[in-house]
């Protein structure tokens, strides 16, 4: 490996990553450790009524299942949740958490 570093040649990650750099998709993927993150971020209960939506402009919008818990999750846990989310993935420009109520897509839901 190290002949190819000193013959001028790159390692397929080291490209890689420059190429989502280049495409602005490397702020994308390290986002998408939210979703894939989701039910550690937040545990179990809170994941079966709240499933993140979205992130626009440094805000992840969240869909909610009802008003009752878009009230609860807005006045009980917004705070711990955001420090959850940049403590499970390192994001630090997500400044806010925004609920809205949506369907959740669950399949339970869909029977």
């Amino acid at each position: 490996m190290e002949i190819l570093r000193k013959r001028g040649y790159k390692p397929i990650k080291d490209i890689v990553k420059d190429v989502l750099k280049n495409l602005n998709l490397d702020k994308r993927l390290d986002e998408s450790r939210i979703f894939e993150n989701w039910n550690n971020i937040v545990g179990k209960e809170i994941s079966k009524h709240a499933l993140p939506d979205k992130i626009y402009k440094n805000v992840l919008y969240v869909k909610v299942e009802s008003s009752a818990w878009m009230a609860e999750l807005n006045t009980f846990f917004k705070t711990k949740l955001l420090a959850s989310v940049k403590r499970h993935t390192g994001l630090k420009q997500i400044k806010d958490i925004k609920f809205r109520i949506g369907d959740l897509g669950t399949e339970e839901g869909k029977n």
